[in-house]
Order: C-alpha cells, then structure tokens, then sequence
C-alpha cells in the first residue's frame, strides 16, 4: 500500500492561539483524506505549541517543524523541503478551509494542467463574521492581467505542483513572499487558474496574518509590480484585445475596464476605451476618476520622494 500523501498543506504558526484550533480542524475535516499537515512552529508566547501538539496527538497526519526564526518565507520553504506531496497548499493560522477545498482544487488542476491554483473567499472579521466576499479571476489571461495590479490569489487559498518548483527553482523569498513568487511562477511558464467556487474563509484583520488582494503603496511591491508590468504589458495587451466579454463575470469585466483605462491615461491610448462598450457609462465615469485619484497620489508621491533625495 502506497502510503505517500498526495497534498502537503503547510501552515506556519506563531502566537497563533486565538483562532489556531478552528483553522487546523478545518484542514482535518477535508472531505480528501490522503495529506499530511506540515505544521512550522516559530517561538510564541501564547499556547501556540500546545494546541498543535493535542492535535497531533489525536491525528497523525500532524508534523510539527520547529522553524529556524527566519521568517515566513524560511518557514514555508522548510515546510517545502520537508513536504513528500505532489501538491503544495498553503494557508494561514487564522484563516478556515472550506471542506471540499482540497478535492476542488485537485480537481481543477488535473482538468486545466495548472501549476497553481486558489479560489474565491468569504471575508471575514475576528469574530467570524462574514463582511464581503473576495473573486479572483478564473482564467490563465486574467491572473497575468490582474498582476498588473493586484494579486491573482488569495495566498491562503494556494495550492502549487511540487514538480514545478522543483523544475524552475522557485523558492519564497523576502517580506511579500507571496507575490513575488507568483510572479517569478508566471515568467517561468506555470499555468495559473482559480476554482470557480468559494474555497476559504479568509480573516481580515489590523493586524492579520492575511492580506487583503489589493496591493497598496509598500516600495517593495511597487518594484515587483514594475518588473512585472515592464516584462509582459505588450503580452496582457493581446489578451485583452482577444477577450470575449461576454464570458467574463462582473469582476472580471472591471478588471479589464480597469486595466484598459489606466492605459489610455497612461500611454494616450484613448482608441482602446471602445473596448469599454459592455459596461455602463456610469461605472465607467467612477472607474476612470478612480484611476485618475490613484495615478495622482502616486506621481505626488514620486515627486515627493524625489525632493527628499536631492
């Protein structure tokens, strides 16, 4: 009897105690059986290593890692190397599964041939309550579309083929280890997709292990976004002029509106709003002086930046 699992969920943890017992049970409770659960366990002061250690005790699927202290990319990466599933999954200790998650995901990646995937999730507060719900686009194109912007992921949600970061090398590395390595998975050929269907429940809080998709003013992950941008604009431009709208979600349609707008201000490229014919002029109003707020903040930054330099 083979008994190598075939998903290897890694999940760092430090002074993860609050919400800790609800996250793990979630993993357990997954309606696909054959994983084992890398647990990377980092000092705490808090009753972190006592809540794994009950819970190994009562499931064997449980590995417990001490971390070396090296950070949230040198845990997962650990986690990787110990790791004997041919997929990956990741998720935070403050975030919940859904139950039928694993089976989803295995499902979609064996149908589409994708190197990594996610889904859509319920947003919800320290208390569990539900504030929004956060789409993610379905299809390869609009994952590299929407790394123009924002992340294509909810990082929680990820599941990754161990084959292919062992065939590019790829490795997490830095303080936003997430994107930066989704971006150096797609530059490398990886085939993304999401499942269509609601895969976690992902916690958003001040001070939360988890980020919400849209990637804000850091410096790090505006110079990761420029690299991106720089290396593929002219690819994700053909993607957009041959999408057919009519097969897009809403999400999806403003993303694209969103995409095609900040390149007409951008690149003078005004021809390229008729692409916008689909969405209500109304929106179309509120996304352009949106984008107009947001190339204003940014170039008053720069020039902000600059003053201080010289």
């Amino acid at each position: 009897m083979n008994n190598t699992p075939v998903v290897s969920l890694i999940m760092p943890v430090r002074n993860s105690g609050i919400f800790l017992e609800d996250a793990i049970k979630s993993i357990l409770n997954q309606s696909f059986k054959n994983f084992e659960f890398i647990i990377i366990y980092d000092d705490s002061s808090d009753n972190t290593l006592s809540i794994v250690q009950n819970f190994q005790k009562q499931d064997d699927r449980i590995k417990l890692i001490y971390g070396d202290k090296d950070g949230i990319s040198g845990a997962l990466n650990k986690g990787i190397e110990k790791s004997k599933g041919k997929y990956i999954a990741r998720m935070d200790s403050d975030d919940i599964s859904l139950p039928n998650r694993f089976d989803r995901q295995i499902n979609h990646m064996t149908n589409l041939g994708l190197d990594i995937c996610g889904g859509h999730s319920l947003l919800i507060d320290r208390d569990g309550r539900v504030n929004g719900l956060g789409t993610v686009p379905r299809s390869h194109d609009l994952c590299g579309l929407s790394m123009m912007f924002m992340v294509p992921f909810a990082h929680s949600s990820v599941m990754m083929l161990k084959s292919f970061l062992i065939k590019s090398s790829i490795r997490y590395q830095g303080k936003y280890e997430d994107f930066d390595m989704w971006i150096r998975m797609f530059s490398a050929g990886a085939r993304f997709g999401n499942v269509d269907e609601i895969v976690i429940r992902y916690r958003v809080l001040d001070e939360s292990l988890s980020t919400v998709h849209a990637i804000g003013s850091r410096r790090d992950t505006r110079r990761v976004l420029r690299t991106f941008r720089s290396e593929h604009q002219q690819n994700i431009f053909k993607i957009v002029k041959n999408l057919d709208f009519n097969l897009l979600s809403e999400g999806e349609k403003s993303l694209v509106a969103r995409y095609l707008i900040n390149r007409a201000l951008t690149k003078f490229d005004i021809f390229c709003l008729r692409r916008l014919k689909h969405i209500k002029i109304k929106n179309i109003i509120i996304m352009i002086l949106s984008e107009v707020q947001r190339l204003l903040t940014k170039y008053a930054w720069w020039n902000f930046l600059r003053k201080l330099n010289n």
